[in-house]
């Protein structure tokens, strides 16, 4: 299930996995540079709502 949850996310562009350099049976997971700048956008504009 998680996998697959981890799959959509990056073929629609929202993150991208990297094998651990340290432990090869690990598969790190990172949001791209595009999701990260929409997050942070995101938290400005909800930090403005609230306060």
């Amino acid at each position: 299930m998680v996998t697959n949850m981890v799959k959509s996310l990056e073929q629609n562009g929202f993150v991208h996995r990297k094998r651990d350099e340290q432990d090869a049976r690990l598969m790190r997971i990172y949001l791209t540079e595009e999701e990260r700048l929409f997050l942070k956008e995101l938290m400005i504009r909800m930090e403005k709502n609230l306060f």
